[in-house]
């Protein structure tokens, strides 16, 4: 993950922990999707509902991270496809830096902890052991089971890495619409999604043999407002590839934090982060943030 993390800044000495303002983890990449570095503060431009704000924080190198992981521990993880699971968490627990933080759990028809914080690669390495998948996916509990974590971390800049084969599928009581039930689900993750400053990041196992593909869509919909990003893996082994790029991606951002212009009136409100002078660069990080009364 963020491999040493020792913070290089302009003009800062830290990106210090302000209430004041909004947080916004930026990742910038290439029209090839490699991560564009070396940009200053003044490459960057932020608006609010369209109107410019002045940055009044930047860091340019990798802040102390707060990283939760979710590992889906359902029937169909079951054989190789777990045991790459296993070794991805372990690979990101390889990367972090002596002040990050790392929470591991899992989720079939619940959410249950895995790792209570420990970054003893033993503790944690047995921890993974232990998790044997049967049950259903609860994708929908665990999403906000992160965030919820993730509030109580040290560091302002988070991280939740969900790592699914399946679409949430839990048991509904006889005679409920489980369409209407799995919709409610997903609007309540949603909205854990957008109140929190946390990246989501998802790593879905959609090998082309497997007889019910992944939704991609509904992943799709969870990562990207965060800033986030979607990664697939088509074979068991691609765990390990698609969680590599996410730890890459996850040293490699830029922190800018701006003075909302807003009240705290409880409404949503757009936020674009973009490199004017840059046409090949492509900007990812949060759609926005809700003014919390």
């Amino acid at each position: 993950m963020a491999s040493g993390l020792a913070v290089a800044l302009v003009m800062q000495p830290a990106f210090h922990s302000r209430t004041d303002l909004v947080a916004m983890n930026v990742t910038v990449v290439d029209e090839h999707g490699n991560v564009v570095r070396g940009l200053t503060q003044d490459a960057f431009a932020v608006t609010e509902d369209l109107q410019p704000q002045p940055i009044v924080q930047f860091a340019a190198d990798a802040v102390p991270l707060s990283l939760v992981i979710a590992v889906d521990a359902s029937s169909s993880m079951a054989g190789a496809r777990i045991t790459f699971a296993r070794e991805a968490v372990l690979q990101f627990l390889d990367r972090l830096g002596p002040d990050d933080e790392l929470y591991v759990f899992g989720f079939n028809f619940q959410v249950f902890n895995i790792t209570r914080g420990s970054k003893n690669r033993d503790e944690v390495a047995r921890a993974m052991a232990a998790v044997h998948p049967n049950g259903g996916t609860a994708l929908y509990d665990a999403i906000p089971a992160g965030i919820q974590a993730l509030q109580r971390a040290k560091h302002r800049r988070r991280a939740l890495v969900v790592i699914t084969d399946g679409n949430d599928a839990v048991p509904t009581r006889r005679g409920a619409d489980e369409r209407a039930v799995t919709e409610r689900r997903e609007s309540i993750a949603l909205d854990a999604v957008r109140r929190s400053e946390a990246l989501v990041y998802t790593v879905g196992v959609d090998p082309p043999s497997a007889g019910q593909r992944i939704n991609a869509a509904a992943l799709e919909r969870l990562t990207a407002p965060t800033g986030g990003a979607l990664r697939l893996a088509v074979t068991d082994e691609g765990i390990l590839t698609a969680a590599g790029q996410i730890g890459d991606e996850l040293r490699q951002q830029y922190m800018i934090g701006f003075a909302p212009a807003h009240a705290a009136d409880g409404k949503f409100h757009r936020v674009q982060v973009s490199v004017p002078g840059c046409a090949r660069c492509r900007v990812r990080s949060r759609a926005g943030y809700i003014a919390e009364k």
